[in-house]
């Protein structure tokens, strides 16, 4: 399993250096969040993602989703009233052809959402189910008997001077003026991707302006 994530990682890097070099993907998509959503860059990493499974044999199936045995209740962690979550949906599916196995998930989060890496409640504007929250849920509570194990890959942009930001609320409390989001997320991320590993193989992926960094 661990060699298989290494190698989707290597070709992931390799896909992500062909796409800078050619401009598909840009630092003013990394830095601006309005050239960020106006030019699809989660899409474009999103297919980043597909390519590189694809190159390995896998099909990577885009929007997987991913049953609960038991569905997750927002009360537990929100004040505000939501409805049970009853499946993940994962932006990448890595699956072994032969007998249709998941072997490992793909998720992409641009700077509108580098705040996911932190547990829903850790300030009070942070009011709903974070990444942080939900991934490890899916990772426990996966309706699927076949795959006991999978990877995960988490594929973050955090540019080190932005730009344009999102005006989150939540965000900007953590950000705290500051436009270095490498500087501010890229720990807490570690921390996540730490904590996956303890039941899943995972590899960290944070695309700054000039720099891909593998964790």
């Amino acid at each position: 399993m661990d060699s298989l994530l290494n190698s989707i990682v290597e070709e992931l890097v390799e896909v992500i250096n062909y796409f800078r070099k050619k401009e598909l993907i840009t630092d003013i998509m990394l830095t601006n969040y309005e050239k960020c959503s106006k030019g699809s860059l989660h899409s474009i990493l999103q297919y980043v993602l597909i390519v590189s499974g694809i190159k390995l044999g896998l099909a990577a199936i885009p929007e997987f989703k991913i049953n609960f045995k038991t569905p997750l209740d927002p009360s537990k962690y929100i004040s505000s009233k939501k409805r049970r979550i009853h499946f993940y949906k994962a932006d990448v599916g890595f699956i072994q052809v032969d007998g249709f196995k998941l072997v490992g998930i793909g998720e992409v989060y641009t700077i509108d959402m580098a705040h996911s890496c932190y547990k829903t409640g850790y300030t009070q504007s942070l009011d709903w189910i974070t990444a942080r929250i939900k991934l490890p849920y899916m990772l426990k509570n996966k309706d699927l008997p076949s795959a006991r194990e999978i990877f995960v890959i988490l594929l973050v942009t955090l540019p080190k001077n932005a730009q344009r930001r999102p005006k989150w609320k939540d965000q900007e409390t953590i950000l705290a003026g500051s436009s270095n989001y490498y500087e501010k997320f890229s720990s807490e991320w570690k921390k996540f991707t730490d904590e996956i590993r303890r039941s899943n193989p995972a590899k960290l992926v944070i695309l700054t302006e000039k720099q891909t960094i593998i964790y």
